[in-house]
């Protein structure tokens, strides 16, 4: 058995705010229990301009294929971002991650270890998502923890003011935006 040696990085380069929608989308996991002691995962995704949830997708493990087939969805829903940033998980450093980067070109921007500051978007999206849902929530099951989790979501995009869009919900501010980019357009 070869041992892999750990690769030097260089440390990463900040990424500036973005301007428009995918144009920088955030991902992470957040832990959960279920009532009976099972432990559940939330893979969190967000757009850093609009500060949209995505997706959140819940399952009792993940591996990068799971990441990847999430990204696929959206891809085709949505459209993908010019660049994706996460932590160094193994979920992003697997194999089938780096071979959906290859394929799909996606810029991935891997913050550095320990630093998850550097990814302050979805650091501040799970926050809300711990204290507003599963805090509030013992789910009994998977399906019971998804059903309640897609309700979140949606009051999240579509009624919950967020302070750095100037009051308003995600899902109003991308409209508002795409509005904008519509008139500049004509």
């Amino acid at each position: 058995n070869r041992r892999r040696s750990k690769q030097k990085r260089l440390p990463a380069q900040p990424i500036g705010v973005p301007e428009r929608p995918n144009q920088v989308w955030a991902l992470d996991f957040v832990h959960d229990t279920l009532a009976d002691g099972k432990k559940i995962k939330f893979l969190t995704i967000i757009d850093a301009c609009t500060r949209e949830c995505i997706d959140i997708v819940a399952g009792h493990g993940f591996s990068g294929a799971r990441v990847t087939r999430a990204l696929e969805i959206l891809d085709v829903t949505r459209g993908l971002a010019d660049v994706i940033m996460s932590d160094n998980g193994p979920e992003f450093q697997s194999r089938a991650n780096m071979k959906y980067i290859a394929r799909t070109r996606v810029r991935w921007h891997f913050i550095d270890p320990g630093k998850p500051n550097q990814n302050a978007w979805i650091e501040s999206f799970n926050g809300k998502f711990r204290d507003e849902c599963l805090n509030l929530h013992t789910f009994s099951d998977l399906e019971e923890a998804i059903q309640i989790v897609n309700r979140w979501k949606d009051e999240y995009n579509n009624l919950r003011p967020h302070s750095a869009l100037g009051r308003i919900p995600p899902a109003l501010y991308a409209k508002r935006l795409q509005n904008r980019e519509l008139k500049m357009a004509v």
